[in-house]
């Protein structure tokens, strides 16, 4: 990624990560049609796990929602995304946007697994059904507009930040983290022109799993804490 991608779509700083994720939204609002005023009701639809799972995965707005059930599966033992084009519905940007991308402990933590679960159960064949189709031809289009409004309420009208921003956060979180090159390139979706890593690297998902975990998000912590406490009561 240069400098210049970095510049035109910046990452979330650790101050603006804070406060989204201590906003209404996802620590309780007043109604579905006030999501932007503190109160008790924290709605675990589309606009609350579609955030969370881009910023534990770093995959597209648009790779999230067009994910089906069964896209959420174990592969060698581990809990991942099958992001792949597979459906009427589905299209990815490039081919090596095809790929299993683990499924971080604090997104299992926050009860995502059941939420799942409980999808499949009302026979949805979409993880997000809740979406409508756009008139593009996309999930994603109504979703990021609906979002832009939130962030510029909680975050300000100047924040630069879009959802695209999760994608370079977590990019970012990797690098702290670490993790080579290879890897995050196989996690995030980008080609890997290397003999080695290109055809042979993202086989085994248990090293990616290992890497992604690396990452510890904070920001979380209070969340998950919560989501806790919720399943005890």
């Amino acid at each position: 990624m240069t400098k210049k991608r970095k510049s035109e779509r910046p990452s979330y700083t650790k101050e603006q990560l804070e406060i989204l994720f201590k906003s209404p939204l996802f620590t309780g609002c007043k109604s579905v049609a006030k999501r932007k005023d503190a109160g008790d009701l924290i709605i675990k639809d589309n606009q609350y796990w579609i955030p969370l799972i881009s910023v534990t995965t770093g995959a597209r707005l648009g790779e999230i929602c067009q994910l089906h059930c069964k896209d959420i599966r174990k592969e060698q033992g581990v809990w991942v995304l099958d992001i792949n084009d597979k459906g009427e519905d589905k299209s990815l940007k490039t081919s090596a946007s095809e790929r299993l991308v683990p499924i971080h402990e604090s997104l299992k933590a926050l009860g995502f697994l059941e939420y799942v679960e409980k999808v499949k159960e009302k026979g949805h064949i979409r993880l997000f059904h809740d979406l409508n189709l756009a008139t593009d031809n996309t999930y994603s289009s109504n979703f990021s507009k609906k979002y832009g409004r939130y962030t510029s309420h909680i975050l300000g009208e100047d924040c630069e930040a879009t959802f695209h921003s999760f994608r370079h956060s977590m990019i970012d979180f990797l690098r702290d983290a670490e993790i080579q090159d290879s890897n995050i390139k196989s996690i995030i979706g980008h080609e890997d022109d290397s003999e080695t890593f290109g055809r042979y690297g993202s086989e085994n998902i248990k090293p990616l799993h290992r890497d992604i975990n690396k990452v510890k998000y904070k920001f979380l912590e209070h969340l998950i804490e919560s989501s806790h406490e919720s399943a005890q009561s």
